[in-house]
Order: structure tokens, then C-alpha cells, then sequence
């Protein structure tokens, strides 16, 4: 496995070539940053900016990054034959296990827009199927956490109080943070109704 990837690649997957742009270098065990952008874009429009601004840096100086073009939208991209099909969404979202495996990316943080946003999803619809990763996060957390600590943690957690906090405008003098906030829900998490809205 090489050491650093920095730079361009083309990569053989069952539905064409992918264009791929590694920057950076794997950094132990932690995860890649697997990037997809949106129709109309390729990853220099859609991510340049985000990963060039100076608290994303501080992030990703940890990770490597993993910015993936769809077929023919990178920058001096050939102008496909006449009659070239395009892969669908789901064709896709299955070139992407070609760049995992050629990689040997073990596990992957998506970012995704738009288009890309609908792929990864699809790209992690299948890894829902992968039990040989779904038994490794299992092993890890029964042998790595004292499971009696954790019972302690999760039973406090689930005793747990209302934030007790709502957005200006939806309740009279309504108590709110001052401050930035992004948050993230997984799709299949209780909370997910209360973020979203």
C-alpha cells in the first residue's frame, strides 16, 4: 500500500473510468474523506472553497481527502464519443467501492452535494449490506469499552432532560444558543424529526 497518493488518478471501475484527487496522506487508521459534487460542478467548484477555508484546514490536515469527479466533469475532461451512455445514479454510486478498494480506504466520512449527496447515499445504502464492517464496529465496542462504564454512560443518557431550547420566532422569548451551529442526524436516529425541523 503506497504511503501518499497525493495527486491525480484515474481509476478502473466496472462502469468506466473515475477521475479521483488525492490530497494528502492516509493518517493511520483514521477514515478518508470521500468527496462528491453536484451536476453542473466537478470537485474544484464545488469544494475548493470549503476546504480551503482556514477551520476546515485544521480538520483535514488530519485526515487524507478523497475528492471524486463523476465521468467526464473533471477540469480538461475529452468530450465524450456520440452515443456514450452515462452511468446512472446507481452505476454511479457502485465505480465508488473501485476507489475504496484500489486505496484501501478501511472506512470513509462522505461529503456530498446535490447529485453527489443522492450517490453517496446510494454508496451507503450498500455498505448497509457490508456485515464483515457492521461485526468489526461490534468487536471494537465490546472489546475496546468496559461494558459495565458504558451501561453507567448509557443509562445516564437516557435519563436525560429536554435542551429546552427553540428557534427565535417559534416560541415567545424563546431560549436559543448565540452561537454557530451545525447539526448532523443520522437518518435512523430518534432525534432525526426534532433536527431536521
Amino acid at each position: 500500500m503506497p504511503e501518499c497518493w497525493d495527486g491525480e488518478h484515474d481509476i478502473e471501475t466496472p462502469y468506466g473510468l473515475l477521475h479521483v484527487v488525492i490530497r494528502g496522506s492516509p493518517k493511520g487508521t483514521r477514515p478518508a474523506i470521500l468527496t462528491y459534487h453536484d451536476v453542473g460542478l466537478n470537485h474544484k467548484l464545488c469544494f475548493n472553497t470549503f476546504f480551503n477555508f482556514e477551520d476546515m484546514q485544521e480538520i483535514t490536515k488530519h485526515f487524507v481527502v478523497c475528492h471524486v469527479d463523476a465521468p467526464g466533469q473533471q477540469v480538461g475532461a475529452s468530450q465524450f464519443p456520440q452515443g456514450y451512455q452515462f452511468p446512472s445514479m446507481e452505476q454511479l454510486a457502485a465505480m465508488l467501492p473501485s476507489v475504496v478498494q484500489h486505496f484501501g480506504f478501511k472506512y470513509i466520512i462522505g461529503i456530498g452535494v446535490g447529485a453527489g449527496a443522492y450517490v453517496l447515499a446510494k454508496f451507503a445504502e450498500e455498505l448497509v449490506n457490508n456485515t464483515e464492517l457492521v461485526q468489526s464496529y461490534r468487536q471494537q465496542i465490546g472489546n475496546v469499552v468496559n461494558q459495565a462504564n458504558l451501561q453507567l454512560f448509557w443509562n445516564m443518557y437516557n435519563s436525560r432532560r429536554d435542551l429546552d431550547i427553540n428557534r427565535p420566532g417559534t416560541v415567545p422569548n424563546a431560549k436559543t444558543l448565540r452561537c454557530p451551529v451545525m447539526l448532523v442526524v443520522g437518518d435512523n436516529a430518534p432525534a432525526e424529526d426534532g433536527v431536521v425541523s
